[in-house]
């Protein structure tokens, strides 16, 4: 037979956990066409997989990138670490619906200020990508947060009857538009000010297209946040992804057996409850989640940045947060700033000591110094222990993710400092627990050999696969979608190292990773990206074509 292209001599992993097996994968027309003998068979292209395994193409479950898609359609950093699917609209936050209440509010650190929201809806948003073109497959939730800023505004309250009424019909044009179902972001506003029926009520309508609920849960002592996630979906009866499963704080760290006893027992009464998990010790996101109480986001940009200008309400805001515990300060590193990109790798207490100032001050002044681009200032810092982190990945119903937007070292996404899950959140699996190797340079990610090759495929291909519903695509079966990667399981590794000051921007890109293709066509060639754009906006169970 004749095909478009081979995959020829490679080790197959399939994507079900089960031990690979030798075998040519055959593509046609963007699918596989055949998985067996292909010796006598010819194609246009055939790829040596030889001393290679071929899986198949990685999906990214939490990823914040979707309107970076529109600086930079080739997704450098995610499909140069084999992900061929990455599902946006994470922790409440989402591209759509936009009006009249929230389009002055988009900016934030997963929404650059350069780009100004020319749509209102999902179904508008998609033509962007259908018109310029993606390198990868992106998928999209609706964002609670952002249904309610369309509503509300970053009012401090609960939702009057007509709002949440509002709020439904903008999930179920959401949900008709292809998007998989609802995200919220609890602790962040204007998530934060809603209550659990407000969630759940929601949830009901995404239910009913068949979409299921991602959550950055609320959070609050013993697990108050997950026990309120599951409680959602059991009241909506809808699927449930706790998002990052993660245990804060020094009084929480130790006590991820809890929760995973809390999914193992919503899992045994029938709940339909997975979750993913940021695979490095430093978290990520915005310095003002960790400087600033969320009663003090009430209005948005303007209204923060004279509290943070303002000596007493300063005060205010630093009570408030020292009653939960005392940051960090030499833990949480600076990765993007406007107005002063001399302080990018550095931490608080770093940038403390050159100001000459107490860190609460210095940090106040960094958001005052930013102006109204004080949403957008970026960090990491130190949240996790390792041995957390490996006993939740081993869990059979956990996946990893990148958890952040995606960089390249090149243009507007170069600017910033990246973080290393930014450029290896999930190919990190590989080197630390698949094969259990620490890098010299990374000494802060220690390896161990916590599961199998296949395994670890698995948790990143069929079964976020599964959890989006996706039947065609996650395995590497005849039929299917050719999202594939060939990658040499010896030495595949992420590279990029977490910022410092002598190394303020470290952009680098995976290695051992020689080619991508999605939908049967190469993105990555031989370890380079071809420039191709052969991406599809994939569309959920709800989806209703106009």
């Amino acid at each position: 037979m004749y095909f478009d292209t081979i995959i020829r001599n490679g080790r197959i992993i399939d994507g079900t956990g089960n031990p690979w097996f030798k075998a040519d994968v055959a593509i046609r027309d963007g699918r596989i066409a055949k998985i067996g003998n292909c010796e006598s068979d010819q194609a246009d292209r055939a790829i040596d997989a030889t001393g290679h395994v071929v899986t198949p193409g990685f999906i990214d479950l939490h990823q914040h990138g979707e309107i970076h898609l529109i600086i930079n359609p080739n997704a450098e950093s995610l499909v140069r670490q084999g992900i061929t699917t990455m599902v946006g609209g994470n922790c409440g936050w989402s591209a759509a619906p936009i009006s009249s209440k929230n389009r002055h509010l988009v900016h934030s650190p997963w929404w650059p200020k350069e780009i100004r929201p020319e749509w209102e809806t999902f179904k508008d948003f998609f033509k962007i990508y259908d018109r310029q073109g993606v390198a990868i497959n992106v998928a999209n939730y609706v964002g609670h947060g952002w249904v309610r800023g369309a509503v509300m505004g970053w009012e401090a309250r609960l939702a009057t009857r007509d709002e949440l009424e509002e709020m439904k019909a903008y999930v179920a044009e959401a949900m008709e538009d292809g998007v998989f179902g609802l995200s919220s972001g609890l602790t962040y506003p204007p998530g934060c000010w809603s209550d659990t029926n407000e969630v759940a009520e929601l949830c009901k309508v995404a239910a009913k297209y068949g979409g299921i609920y991602s959550t950055h849960d609320r959070g609050g002592p013993d697990f108050k946040g997950k026990v309120e996630a599951i409680e959602i979906a059991e009241k909506a009866g809808i699927p449930v992804q706790i998002a990052h499963l993660e245990t804060h704080g020094e009084k929480e760290f130790g006590r991820t057996g809890e929760v995973l006893k809390i999914v193992d027992e919503a899992r045994a009464r029938g709940v339909d409850v997975t979750f993913d998990l940021c695979t490095t010790l430093y978290g990520g996101g915005w310095l003002a989640g960790s400087m600033i109480p969320a009663w003090a986001y009430e209005g948005g940009a303007p209204k923060m940045l004279e509290r943070v200008s303002d000596s007493a309400t300063r005060g205010k805001m630093k009570k408030d947060l020292l009653s939960r515990g005392a940051p960090n300060f030499d833990g949480i590193i600076v990765l993007h700033s406007r107005a002063h990109p001399e302080f990018v790798g550095m931490n608080l207490a770093e940038i403390a000591e050159k100001w000459g100032r107490d860190p609460w001050d210095a940090a106040y002044d960094l958001f005052r110094d930013e102006g109204l681009d004080l949403v957008e200032i970026g960090c990491a810092s130190r949240g996790h222990k390792e041995e957390e982190l490996r006993m939740a990945f081993t869990y059979p119903a956990c996946m990893p993710n990148t958890d952040s937007w995606f960089r390249a070292p090149y243009g507007w996404l170069g600017k910033m400092a990246p973080h290393p899950r930014e450029y290896g959140g999930i190919v990190i699996v590989l080197r630390k627990w698949v094969r259990g190797v620490s890098r010299p340079d990374m000494p802060e990610e220690p390896g161990a050999k916590i599961l199998t090759l296949e395994e670890a495929v698995r948790k990143m291909t069929s079964l976020p696969a599964q959890r989006l519903g996706l039947k065609d695509r996650g395995l590497l079966r005849e039929g299917m979608w050719a999202d594939v990667v060939v990658f040499d399981a010896e030495r595949v590794t992420d590279k990029a190292p977490y910022p410092g000051p002598a190394n303020r921007k470290p952009h680098t890109y995976p290695e051992g990773i020689p080619y991508v293709l999605v939908n049967g066509t190469a993105v990555i060639d031989r370890g380079e990206h071809t420039g191709s754009l052969p991406g599809k906006v994939l569309l959920g169970p709800g989806y209703k074509a106009s």
